[in-house]
């Protein structure tokens, strides 16, 4: 998993998840998902092409 990462859901759309990690000058948004997806799955996809790049 990311280090650090945190989400929160859309008001309105509580299905709806933003990922994000907070640097100290900057917010970068990972992913904008929908809850009932695999997160696990595509979160660690993130992350292994994290390391990659």
């Amino acid at each position: 998993m990311l280090a650090g990462l945190r989400f929160l859901p859309v008001r309105g759309f509580e299905d709806i998840l933003i990922f994000y990690v907070v640097h100290p000058d900057a917010l970068r948004i990972v992913r904008v998902l929908h809850g009932k997806r695999d997160l696990k799955k595509i979160l660690e996809l993130e992350h292994e092409d994290q390391i990659l790049n």
